[in-house]
């Protein structure tokens, strides 16, 4: 993705002006898709894709340092 790439050629700014490009996609996928499927494998391979992103994510902004609005 732009964003992996960004961040692995340590390109920080340019990431994290990327980082509201994925809201949509995110949003569409909480609204389609359910996570916690019955299927143990399906259920893996969701969380498994919500991890990757959040490693993705999380390597170019510190979302801890966020405040409630």
């Amino acid at each position: 993705s732009d964003l992996a790439r960004l961040i692995s050629e340590g390109n920080i700014n340019d990431a994290v002006n990327i980082l509201p490009e994925l809201t949509g996609p995110i949003n569409n996928f909480f609204d389609k898709v359910l996570v916690m499927d019955k299927s143990a494998e399906i259920r893996d391979n969701r969380l498994s894709l919500l991890s990757d992103i959040w490693r993705t994510v999380s390597a170019a902004a510190d979302f801890s340092k966020l405040s409630a609005v």
